[in-house]
């Protein structure tokens, strides 16, 4: 049997020493330490740097350490974010158990910050987003370990190692160790949850979910929105048939968001009566058809691009891009309304009210810009 596998990340180089004293703690104990630094580390070739390292996070690692230092690190060209919140981010997805050490004079400024925001953190922080990189960590409810010494982190790291030992050897007695059937490729949290159905686990549950599966579903809108990918266009050349086309695509808009409202309370549902336990297997068949949802918001915006209209209708076009926005934006809210009552160990009383707020788009700007078109095909003979 191979030995577990242990992927270090830091948010730059200067933290090389530091991920030194990791790879030999982590050596010592038996285990096999992935850095990207070292001959060592499996790489493809024909991949760039970020997809080794990903690729490498998905097939090989069982564990991530994440050190985030004062310092930004490299970005990704493509997505504008960091090369390290991207590996966190391939980790979360993966459900592999994350540990983050975080500079503790960093970890102090992230309060004034949060008071403060354009106040000047460096030599300290080189770039804000880093203090936004752990602030969406702790979001997450990852737990974070503040460090001055290298020794810090290695002593912490045996502790948890050891942790997750105990841990595997307490769920094997109670034969828990096999994942609830259909959550297989669930987050390892969720897995927690629908096994262990800890105080409040449908909504941390549900929360949870939505949590993981939106994440690659609102970076899809972004990059369609940002016109960062491609599909073959849909030609309309036809004029007389163009408004038709618009109206129906604001209609299906609004379809959309009646289905959202729809589905909300079967989420509620799944969560059984007050008073009783739900059910986890209705619970994900209620997230997924959310998920189903959000993803034909992204369909909608992405066919809304391609079609390649007369010119004369370019303004309603541009009228229909990007109304949906909104609607990614409100669904978001979601996950965190549903955790966010239960964090830290809350035991809330009374009635827990999650209100989101789906509103028709205003048709004020498609309705003028459809007009005005309307009135130049009419100067040029032809006719709606």
């Amino acid at each position: 049997m191979s030995a577990t596998r242990i992927f270090v990340s830091s948010t730059c180089y200067d933290l090389k020493p530091i991920r030194e004293s990791i790879r030999d703690c982590i050596r010592s104990l038996g285990h096999e330490a992935l850095l990207s630094e070292y001959a060592s580390f499996p790489v493809r070739p024909d991949d760039d740097t970020l997809s080794n390292c990903r690729k490498n996070i998905e097939e090989h690692t069982d564990l991530l350490v994440l050190i985030v230092g004062g310092r930004r690190g490299s970005l990704d060209e493509d997505s504008g974010k960091s090369i390290t919140s991207l590996e966190y981010q391939t980790a979360r997805a993966a459900g592999i158990p994350c540990f983050v050490f975080v500079d503790r004079t960093v970890q102090t400024l992230l309060h004034v910050w949060r008071k403060n925001p354009d106040a000047d953190f460096s030599p300290t922080v080189d770039y804000l987003a880093v203090f936004e990189f752990i602030e969406q960590i702790q979001k997450e409810n990852t737990w974070t370990f503040p460090f001055d010494q290298t020794a810090e982190i290695t002593d912490t790291l045996r502790g948890q190692l050891s942790n997750l030992l105990r841990d595997l050897l307490s769920r094997s007695r109670k034969g828990s160790l096999c994942p609830v059937p259909g959550f297989e490729n669930e987050t390892a949290e969720a897995q927690r949850l629908a096994r262990d159905k800890p105080d409040y686990w449908e909504y941390l549950l549900a929360g949870e979910l939505l949590d993981s599966k939106l994440q690659p579903v609102v970076s899809e809108y972004q990059r369609v929105l940002s016109r960062r990918t491609h599909r073959v266009a849909e030609r309309i050349k036809d004029v007389e048939n163009s408004p038709e086309w618009a109206c129906y695509k604001f209609d299906d808009a609004c379809r959309l968001i009646e289905a959202f409202k729809n589905q909300l309370p079967c989420i509620v549902e799944s969560f059984g009566e007050p008073g009783e336990k739900g059910d986890s297997k209705e619970i994900l068949r209620a997230v997924n058809e959310w998920i189903e949802l959000c993803e034909r918001v992204v369909e909608w915006e992405a066919d809304l691009q391609a079609v390649h209209l007369p010119e004369v209708m370019a303004d309603v076009q541009a009228a229909l891009c990007g109304m949906m926005s909104l609607v990614i934006e409100e669904i978001q809210r979601l996950p965190k309304a549903l955790k966010e009552p239960f964090a830290d160990g809350k035991t809330p009383s009374g009635v827990i009210n999650i209100q989101l707020v789906f509103e028709i788009p205003d048709m004020k700007p498609f309705d003028k810009a459809l007009k005005i078109a309307e009135k130049k095909v009419r100067k040029k003979g032809f006719f709606f």
